[in-house]
């Protein structure tokens, strides 16, 4: 028989989004606007609560990048050969 008892805050806010989207992927509870994550998620499947199903699903890969914005210098900075004609 599965535990029912001892689900936490966090666990109860699962469940309530797992009733109001049933066979949503964690993903998209998250963009429901559900403050779950994969603990909240097992924690419903450990005790009954749910149980779950692999599918396929289009992922778009997250990576780091730099982002580059001009300092004061940079704005101001003139190339030394471009005043080179300038002053011929």
């Amino acid at each position: 028989m599965p535990k029912v008892n001892g689900l936490t805050e966090g666990t109860l806010v699962a469940l309530k989004a797992v009733r109001q989207n049933d066979g949503a992927t964690l993903a998209e509870l998250i963009d429901a606007g559900f403050p779950v994550s994969a603990a909240h998620m097992t924690s419903l499947k450990r005790h009954g609560l749910v149980t779950t199903e692999q599918v396929e699903v289009p992922v778009t890969r997250m990576t780091l990048v730099n982002k580059y914005i001009l300092t004061e210098a940079g704005t101001d900075y003139v190339d030394p050969s471009e005043t080179a004609d300038i002053a011929e």
